[in-house]
């Protein structure tokens, strides 16, 4: 998934680990930096509440 330029997924990542959310920034599928603006968000349960209010709190801290 890729964001505007100006954010850090990086940052992202180490605010949704704190409330146990955990996404992939995509600086970790370069060895040249790139791809700051950039997740990977895996799942590959059924759709539950607990799945949607992580979805939810991704698009909250982008200030979506």
């Amino acid at each position: 998934m890729e964001f505007v330029q100006d954010v850090d997924s990086f940052a992202l990542y180490q605010q949704l680990l704190a409330e146990q959310v955990a996404i992939a920034p995509g600086i970790l599928f370069s060895s040249q930096k790139q791809y700051t603006h950039h997740v990977r968000i895996n799942y590959a349960l059924p759709w539950n509440n607990r799945v949607e209010k992580a979805i939810a709190l991704i698009g909250q801290r982008l200030g979506l």
